[in-house]
């Protein structure tokens, strides 16, 4: 056997790998799956400028949501909640079953995130640059 590591996928690599999740799709979940994400971007404005983001992607029925940032000039302003409202709105017209995010724990966007049902499913510990993290969840 010989192990290469290269810096990016060839076609016949992407190849490959279709054909194998095909069939192991097929073992776990009955059918071909489409892993290919929707993505998403919500940003709110003030006179032009940018005062909040939202990034996100739905796959297979999960909204996954990546980044979310409000201004420090803004926050507690109730514009991340308007954002996860906008979110869940979006996730609801693509049928989905659940809203997911990681964040630090501890951190204050955690009440946030509560404040907007979500529940605290998961702990990941020496996470990012060694900092402990939470995973959050909403089911719709």
């Amino acid at each position: 056997m010989n192990i290469k590591v290269l810096k990016k996928a060839s076609k016949k690599i992407r190849d490959f790998e279709k054909k194998e999740w095909d069939l192991a799709d097929q073992k776990h979940f009955g059918q071909a799956v489409d892993w290919n994400p929707k993505r998403f971007a919500i940003v709110a404005y003030e006179k032009k400028e940018i005062i909040a983001t939202l990034e996100f992607h739905i796959k297979l029925g999960v909204v996954i949501i990546s980044t979310l940032i409000v201004s420090s000039k803004n926050r507690g302003q109730g514009i991340g909640t308007m954002l996860l409202n906008k979110v869940e709105d979006i996730a609801k017209q693509h049928n989905t079953h659940k809203i997911y995010l990681t964040t630090g724990k501890g951190w204050d966007a955690e009440n946030l995130y509560k404040k907007f049902g979500m529940v605290q499913t998961g702990e990941l510990s020496n996470h990012y640059a060694n900092r402990d993290f939470v995973a959050y969840s909403k089911y719709l």
